[in-house]
């Protein structure tokens, strides 16, 4: 299956950096959270939980297929 063709401004920015700056996002967080003294578990889901909430957002405002973002009833 082949991506549909960008249509929007910003949609092919979106799609190239999402990931990387989910990725970034959860490790600076986890990383700073280690330096301040938290715990092994607090940075694990505190990256993970801004990892999942970056992609979340950003595929509900550029989805990959536009009718897969559509109320389903």
């Amino acid at each position: 299956m082949t991506p549909p063709t960008p249509q929007r401004p910003g949609e092919v920015f979106s799609s190239w950096a999402i990931f990387p700056t989910a990725f970034i996002a959860s490790v600076a967080l986890s990383i700073s959270i280690l330096d301040d003294g938290g715990s092994q578990a607090a940075a694990l889901l505190a990256g993970l939980a801004v990892g999942f909430a970056i992609v979340v957002v950003s595929e509900r405002l550029y989805p990959f297929v536009q009718d897969w973002n559509r109320n389903h009833d």
